[in-house]
């Protein structure tokens, strides 16, 4: 949805401009190699995600930024729509939306293209008037 396709270019950035591809450029191969998750050294992991590994459940984290985490692929992925405008933003041709790469990327295989192999998700806390919300009764 055009949703995904936001939030995973607010999680990319920022791109390195200084990185160019030649023939590539406009591709998702290309915007695999400008992918930088420059944070990743300069903010905190949950000491506790090794632990939990492969931290695909949901779980109270205490303390860091972000637990590393790999994304579960849908199964038969398929194109719904695609933001012009975003993939400009992103610098790769909106032909790209159509292709099988870019589907299983967008809908969490990110072994799909090169470059995307570090994924993290960030803990949350949700509070409605001061009173703390659990999700599902956690």
């Amino acid at each position: 949805s055009k949703m995904a396709f936001l939030v995973l270019a607010a999680l990319i950035s920022p791109l390195s401009t200084q990185e160019t591809c030649g023939a590539e450029d406009g591709s998702l191969l290309c915007l695999g190699g400008r992918v930088r998750n420059s944070f990743v050294p300069s903010l905190n992991a949950d000491p506790h995600m090794e632990a939990h590994a492969p931290n695909q459940r949901a779980r109270e984290v205490k303390s860091g930024h972000f637990v590393l985490v790999r994304p579960k692929p849908l199964p038969q992925p398929y194109l719904v729509t695609c933001a012009e405008g975003v993939a400009q933003l992103l610098g790769i041709d909106v032909r790209e939306c159509a292709t099988e790469p870019f589907v299983r990327l967008f809908s969490g295989d990110v072994q799909a293209v090169r470059g995307f192999d570090v994924t993290w998700a960030t803990p949350y806390a949700l509070s409605i008037y001061g009173q703390e919300v659990m999700p599902n009764g956690a």
